[in-house]
């Protein structure tokens, strides 16, 4: 479920034309490189991403942004294929920003970026359950972001990354409060995601992901469909969306919406460049509850056949054991309704 409560900080990037940190065939680049990440078009944004690095190779922003894809690839895909590369590519991005940051007057930008860095390991290392060293590297790279807010109160979209901090930070603030740097502030949180929304120049499509996990979250999945559909208007085809969108009428009982948006993301988890099996299983347990919401006991029969008849490795099997035992939970329930009918 990683990928559902995150494309989190992804991108954070603002090309306002008095702002540009590069020239405008660079942030031509990484505009395009992020709208390809959001489409789930990996591999052709690493390619740009890597241009980048190679055309600056002693500035964080190119690795960064490849870090970046890498991440949200294993997020997209539910795999850690790319586990070490995406280690070996943010820590490079942080050696070169740290390096900046002690040859030259850092600007906001090189704060901004190595902030990111900083966040983007902390995120995986918290996932990957390292909670205290990935608590560590997110605080100091929300203070490098901090910093860079303050130097320059222009740059909106650094209170993406620090907002969604404050706001799952404090979440577990009931857990974590012996820690002296946790600390409730999801309030805080939720309003600095929506200060980047509405000033941000890009982070209005990637906080509204974010700004959608967080109300599902608080339950409030009226509020969430709503920030996943508009960034579905945008991104129509983008998985990040459409599972927050599939979820929220799942939550709320709209089954017909449910079975649409879950059709969509079927096809294009089966037509995908990796299909673990994980991702499948996933979005077939959702099209089984909803067909038996529905009283469509054949459809969901189909669902239920079609997740134990996975073939998947040991390690994936061993993470859809839940979504078998529901499956064979309707198989008994539907399989002599349906031969009666």
């Amino acid at each position: 479920m990683v990928r559902r409560l995150c494309l989190l900080l992804l991108f954070s990037y603002t090309a306002l034309p008095a702002q540009r940190p590069f020239g405008a065939v660079t942030d031509a680049l990484i505009r395009k490189g992020i709208e390809m990440t959001i489409r789930s078009e990996f591999d052709s944004a690493l390619v740009l991403f890597e241009a980048i690095e190679a055309e600056i190779p002693d500035h964080p922003v190119g690795a960064f942004y490849r870090a970046a894809t890498l991440q949200s690839a294993m997020m997209d895909y539910e795999t850690d294929r790319w586990k070490s590369e995406f280690l070996e590519t943010v820590d490079r991005a942080i050696r070169l920003g740290e390096a900046c940051l002690s040859q030259t007057a850092p600007d906001a930008w090189l704060r901004f970026y190595l902030g990111n860095a900083y966040g983007y390991k902390g995120l995986f290392l918290a996932q990957s359950g390292s909670f205290i060293p990935g608590f560590r590297n997110a605080q100091k790279g929300v203070g490098l972001l901090e910093e860079a807010v303050r130097q320059d109160s222009t740059l909106w979209d650094a209170c993406l990354m620090i907002g969604n901090y404050k706001y799952w930070a404090g979440k577990f603030y009931k857990l974590l409060r012996w820690l002296p740097f946790i600390r409730d502030e999801r309030k805080l949180g939720i309003a600095l995601i929506r200060q980047s929304i509405e000033k941000g120049a890009f982070s209005k499509w990637v906080g509204l992901s974010s700004l959608g996990w967080i109300e599902y979250d608080r339950k409030d999945y009226t509020a969430a469909l709503e920030a996943f559909l508009e960034g579905l208007s945008r991104f129509p085809e983008s998985r990040f969306y459409l599972w927050g969108a599939g979820a929220c009428y799942q939550q709320i009982g709209r089954w017909e919406e449910a079975i649409r948006i879950h059709e969509i993301l079927l096809e294009s988890i089966r037509n995908g460049a990796l299909n673990n099996g994980y991702n499948e299983a996933e979005c077939r347990k959702k099209l089984m509850a909803a067909y038996a919401a529905t009283g469509n006991c054949g459809a969901a029969l189909e669902q239920a056949e079609a997740i134990l008849a996975l073939e998947v490795e040991e390690t994936v099997r061993k993470r859809i054991q839940e979504h078998r035992k529901e499956a064979e939970k309707v198989q008994k329930q539907c399989i002599g309704q349906v031969h009666t009918e």
